[in-house]
């Protein structure tokens, strides 16, 4: 059975953030103007505006409403789907931002949910574009990704935004995600993440995986200055000279500092901090992999600040293969829980609606992990000839299924028992948890390009949130091809 601590810790989080959506706060940056959202009662007050778009998941707005009022009860004041537009469109999404930083406080203030990693909490970060529905604000917010062989406005490309998001890959959620126009950069965005929740590294010990999108001498500066650790993977061409000399497969390089260096640096704080530096000091770690396919060998780099005698070698290339989580993860939101489905051309609605798939995602992480944990152990207790020939891990799509199945919209709705709804859902997930897994199956992969297939779609997603990749016409065959 389920550690009875946790349930407890995963109430209290339940009926503290109902609380939160209660709250002035939450009421203030939800405005759009100063009149909205000015009463708490009718049919579809702030909290349960924000309760909707959580927790919608049918295929149109009737199906998800007429769900989603009978999930609380409350059939008889469903509105329509004129007053449910019109409600969203006065909805700011920066109230996410805020309660997404109010659900990080909760999970880690609960001992019992926060995995480490030799007392570390391991961040990941990555960016990732969206497709957002076409309309003259959208473009304007966005931007355009252009197709230069149509001359029609309306054809001539898709909106794109750009989301970076910062997840913790040893409890799976999402520390923060930020859905910005497609021009502005993930270094950006990564560096406002990393200021904005500097406080927690009061109480806790942070790690930040990056890939080699993210390596600069400027956010490795700023991280050591704010605190953090990091473990960042580098392209070969990164300071190569430095990374020549090495006699070794782990030690430090000397970065000199020179003037068209420090002409690169646009953080006032890390300018300071290198105007009295001659060189930066930094730990590199080599990694040769030969290509099962081709048999040629590539190097791999990684650049951290973390000591040889916390992290050797061998744990250093372990943490960063952490890192993979954050692409399930957003492989998770984009064909699970059909991020990319959207119900109104308004980008403010579309924001709010992108928000709130991801919340629900979060919340799931509150029963994923404890549900992977018990099936580890059950699986580690069995004797030789009862195990079985795989590893077991949870199946995201079987949980989310089971959790919208269970309403886990009653466990944040103030005035219901919550206590008794999280104790429900935690043994429901007990009963099922066999048919809630999934076997791991090392080095299997499938190919993604090159793949017959029998018809060619125009956008990446349907109206239903199915995927269809980018094909192309090969040797009289439509194929599927890289984007």
């Amino acid at each position: 059975m389920f550690d009875p601590v946790i349930i407890t810790q995963v109430t209290q989080i339940f009926m503290a953030f109902a609380a939160i959506l209660l709250t002035s706060e939450v009421c203030n940056l939800a405005r759009m103007k100063a009149g909205d959202f000015s009463r708490n009662s009718g049919k579809l007050p702030l909290s349960r505006c924000l309760l909707y778009l959580i927790f919608r998941n049918c295929k149109d707005t009737s199906s998800e409403l007429s769900k989603f009022f009978a999930s609380i009860d409350s059939n008889s004041e469903q509105p329509s789907r004129q007053a449910v537009n019109k409600r969203l469109r006065r909805l700011n999404s920066t109230v996410w931002t805020y309660l997404s930083q109010k659900f990080t406080d909760l999970v880690y203030g609960s001992d019992k949910l926060t995995g480490t990693l030799n007392g570390y909490a391991v961040w990941a970060t990555d960016s990732s574009s969206l497709e957002m529905p076409y309309s003259k604000e959208a473009e304007d917010k966005f931007g355009m990704h252009r197709n230069n062989h149509s001359k029609k406005d309306s054809t001539a490309g898709k909106v794109l935004a750009r989301c970076g998001g910062l997840y913790d890959v040893l409890n799976r959620f999402f520390i923060d995600y930020r859905i910005e126009a497609f021009k502005n950069s993930e270094m950006s965005m990564l560096i406002q993440q990393v200021r904005m929740f500097a406080y927690m590294l009061k109480d806790h010990k942070i790690i930040i995986l990056g890939d080699r999108g993210y390596i600069s001498l400027q956010l490795l500066i700023l991280l050591e200055l704010l605190g953090y650790s990091y473990c960042i993977r580098a392209k070969r061409s990164t300071y190569k000279a430095e990374v020549g000399r090495m006699n070794s497969n782990d030690e430090h390089i000397e970065i000199k500092i020179t003037n068209t260096l420090l002409s690169r640096i646009t953080e006032p704080d890390v300018r300071a901090y290198l105007e009295g530096c001659n060189a930066f000091r930094v730990r590199v770690v080599k990694k040769y992999w030969t290509n099962p396919k081709t048999g040629a060998q590539e190097l791999i780099l990684y650049y951290t600040n973390l000591s040889q005698e916390k992290f050797d070698t061998d744990a250093i290339i372990d943490l960063y293969r952490l890192r993979w989580r954050i692409e399930t993860a957003y492989g998770s939101l984009k064909s699970i829980l059909e991020l990319e489905r959207h119900i109104s051309t308004n980008p403010e609605v579309a924001l709010n609606v992108l928000y709130g798939k991801i919340m629900f995602y979060n919340f799931s992480s509150l029963f994923r992990e404890p549900l992977e944990q018990l099936i580890t152990f059950e699986e580690t207790t069995q004797s030789d000839d009862k195990r079985n020939q795989y590893h077991y891990q949870v199946n995201a799509k079987a949980l989310t299924i089971q959790l919208y199945a269970e309403n886990l919209v009653k466990c944040l709705i103030v005035g219901n028992d919550i206590s008794k709804h999280v104790s429900t859902l935690f043994q429901d997930l007990y009963v099922l948890r066999n048919k809630m897994k999934t076997p791991i199956r090392e080095d299997r992969h499938y190919e993604r390009w090159g793949k017959p297939v029998t018809c060619s779609h125009k956008h990446r997603f349907r109206i239903d949130g199915r995927n269809h990749p980018k094909v192309a016409l090969i040797g009289g065959v439509l194929r599927t091809v890289q984007p």
